[in-house]
């Protein structure tokens, strides 16, 4: 199945299965601007809370050495730069990117470089990669060279979606049984028990999982998120979107009542028991 990329005002009539076929495509994201591509954004502010929970993961920073892979325009490297680390890098292969990083940068102990991972070979105590692994030809292979440059008793944080959740499981659904093109640039659906596997092969401890943005998973942001996502999906799949707002509104109304009671529904059984009292005369 041939899915049309729109790149500039050029078509590309592939479906993107390689890493370095996307670069061409996050160049013309970052050119737009991400904050209308990346749907963490509402009216130009980061929802996500990705940011916080690597920083709390990673802990004591001061005098570290520290490279983030795939730093996009850089807002994660200089919030590490304000804790007094011994310098922190973001890479990454769009140059616009990196030139918006750059643009915004007013700490000394941060730089941005446009650079591509596999060449890199200097050793650093703390390695972050956020949204990448999911792009990543063989992320076991990644996961082996990243553990090889890193120091003794270094760290690495990653961050991939998860999909344990009502919107993965609508998202693994479709991908996996009717192979409709959820994203335009995954190539992976990582689990736990992917993360857990590549550790033990790279020589890695997994010490830490902690899932976050739980409206995207499970609340009103993921109504806003899949509007648009499965309505382009679905029509690049050559099947029937018009019943979209039918699915999300009776997804709506789990998610408003769960809210509004305050009922607490963990959307972890498959049955429900109700109890129901009479009260007075």
């Amino acid at each position: 199945m041939e899915i049309i990329y729109i790149i500039g005002k050029k078509l590309i009539f592939k479906q993107m299965r390689k890493n370095k076929d996307l670069q061409a495509f996050y160049e013309d994201v970052y050119q737009k601007g991400e904050t209308h591509y990346f749907s963490k954004f509402l009216e130009g502010n980061n929802r996500s809370e990705t940011d916080e929970i690597v920083i709390k993961n990673i802990g004591n920073v001061s005098g570290k050495t520290i490279l983030d892979v795939g730093c996009g325009t850089g807002a994660l490297v200089r919030k590490i730069s304000d804790l007094s680390p011994l310098w922190v890098k973001g890479i990454d292969y769009s140059e616009t990117a990196i030139k918006q990083a750059n643009a915004s940068n007013f700490n000394e102990l941060a730089s941005f470089e446009v650079f591509d991972f596999d060449s890199w070979t200097q050793k650093v105590d703390i390695i972050i990669s956020c949204g990448t692994f999911e792009h990543m030809d063989v992320p076991s292979e990644m996961m082996v060279k990243m553990a090889s440059l890193l120091n003794p008793g270094g760290k690495l944080v990653l961050t991939c979606p998860l999909f344990y959740n009502i919107r993965g499981i609508i998202w693994i659904t479709l991908q996996k049984l009717l192979d409709v093109p959820m994203s335009l640039t995954d190539v992976h659906s990582i689990s736990p028990s992917d993360m857990a596997l590549w550790s033990k092969n790279a020589g890695l401890v997994l010490s830490q999982i902690e899932s976050f943005d739980y409206g995207r998973g499970n609340g009103k942001w993921l109504i806003e998120d899949m509007k648009k996502r499965l309505t382009n999906a679905l029509g690049d799949a050559n099947l029937p979107n018009s019943n979209v707002g039918q699915l999300l509104s009776w997804i709506e109304d789990l998610i408003d009542y769960n809210e509004k009671t305050n009922a607490g529904l963990k959307f972890e059984g498959a049955t429900c028991l109700y109890l129901f009292e009479k009260y007075g005369n």
